[in-house]
């Protein structure tokens, strides 16, 4: 009997379902509701309904790993005496944790847009923002999760982050 014993401890410390060892994090990444009119949504064509939602490429890392996703534009504003170019859009900065079953994320979003609405800037004016919205929180696997933007940006940004076993599948 005293010959089993290392075998059955063996067995009991090796996982039974190896694959299902999580090891990578994806995130997906939506904004509804952003206003166009101050640049940092481009119109797919001209005469086309301004775009108010973005879908931002999935990202897939590692936990404890910082990972940036940007969408940015280069917009040329002419001014006196030369032409101003600002790369204006969104960044998205994060760092996820894996937390047994459940994601811990911290980052935050960035939107560079125009002071002022399309149209509307005041003669020989040109001026930008960075209008910032940090978060800090436990998101559950394969769920999304909204996040309200900052005060003075309309819109919401909606999250999901999946857990993804070692061979890149997601694990319920």
């Amino acid at each position: 009997m005293n010959k089993f014993l290392p075998i059955l401890a063996l067995l009991l410390a090796t996982p039974i379902f190896a694959a299902e060892k999580i090891s990578q994090i994806q995130v997906i990444a939506r904004y509804e509701g952003l206003d166009p009119a101050y640049g940092y949504v481009e119109n797919l064509e001209s005469g086309s309904k301004p775009q108010t939602d973005l879908t931002m490429p999935r990202a897939t890392t590692l936990s404890d790993r910082r990972f940036v996703v940007r969408m940015a534009n280069d917009l040329r504003v002419p001014s006196r005496p030369e032409n101003v170019s600002k790369e204006i859009g969104m960044t998205l900065d994060i760092t996820p944790t894996i937390e047994g079953r459940t994601i811990k994320a911290s980052g935050k979003s960035s939107i560079c847009a125009l002071a002022f609405p399309l149209g509307n800037t005041p003669p020989q004016t040109v001026g930008f923002k960075i209008l910032e919205t940090y978060f800090n929180q436990t998101f559950p696997n394969n769920k999304e999760v909204a996040i309200k933007l900052a005060d003075d940006i309309p819109g919401t940004l909606y999250l999901t982050f999946t857990l993804l076993n070692r061979e890149g599948l997601p694990v319920e």
